[in-house]
């Protein structure tokens, strides 16, 4: 949300985003390694990470195209 109403130092509050998306899916490597999830729950969440983290890449993109084009 902040990333979104607040446009000074957007693009790192997106970069940190992406950091805790990467740490959510090596979590959820571990879960299933240690059987704490079912194989279906766990690609599931990967789906879901996956989406967050096409979208969250795009608007990446777009910032970072803006600021070029500035």
């Amino acid at each position: 949300m902040q990333a979104r109403y607040q446009t000074a130092g957007r693009l790192a509050r997106l970069d940190h985003v992406n950091l805790l998306l990467e740490r959510l899916r090596h979590l959820f490597r571990l879960a299933r390694a240690a059987e704490a999830c079912t194989r279906a729950h766990h690609e599931g969440a990967v789906r879901r990470l996956d989406e967050i983290g096409r979208t969250l890449h795009g608007w990446r993109a777009s910032l970072r195209s803006r600021e070029v084009g500035r």
